[in-house]
């Protein structure tokens, strides 16, 4: 007899997770920051950053599942499938010619504040952000289509109008959250649901 946790999980809608621009959240602690000195951390924690990436963790720590797509790079991009892969996500990646970025997070013991540095967004050249499409494409079920992230230099103008148009041929939902000129392209995509931030 399946246990209960198989039920939930196959019970459980179709979800593909999109992230343009993902990156691995690097994360150290010093006692205060000090400028023109050698500061000493503590030992990093990695894991594996983007809005969408971050969805389909929670769905996996909510008991269900949901596959992540995304475009990989380089060694920090083999470092990050490998975060995923530790923490059982289902993941379709899509190799690109340029390194996947690494963001830097460090924690001021002394104040308790906390210095986020965020590294620029990796451009897609032309045959990865259609590779990307293509694989939306090539999911033979879904239910929910959500892209979730910042939006990198390369994609087209109209890749929201693209994957709206993949999402009604399977009838799956799209969820899209983003911001800046990006959200406003959506607003005529016919999407299910829309998240903006409150700025």
């Amino acid at each position: 007899m399946p246990s209960s946790r198989a039920l939930k999980i196959s019970s459980m809608p179709n979800l593909l997770t999109i992230t343009f621009s993902p990156c691995i959240d690097k994360s150290v602690s010093i006692n205060s920051l000090l400028p023109e000195k050698k500061m000493h951390c503590s030992l990093p924690v990695f894991a594996p950053g983007g809005g969408g990436i971050n969805i389909a963790r929670g769905i996996k720590k909510l008991g269900y599942a949901a596959t992540a797509l995304f475009p990989a790079g380089g060694y920090t991009g083999r470092k990050f499938i490998q975060l995923l892969e530790a923490e059982g996500v289902n993941a379709i990646s899509i190799e690109t010619s340029t390194e996947m970025r690494e963001n830097l997070d460090v924690l001021e013991a002394s104040t308790n504040r906390q210095y986020r540095f965020v590294m620029p967004a990796v451009e897609l050249l032309d045959n990865e952000w259609k590779s990307l499409v293509e694989a939306i494409r090539n999911k033979s079920t879904l239910n929910y289509i959500i892209v979730s992230g910042s939006m990198p230099r390369g994609l087209p103008e109209n890749i929201f109008q693209l994957i709206s148009t993949i999402a009604k041929e399977k009838n799956a939902r799209l969820v899209v959250d983003t911001s800046g000129e990006a959200l406003l392209q959506v607003k005529d995509c016919g999407v299910f649901l829309i998240k903006p931030n409150l700025a």
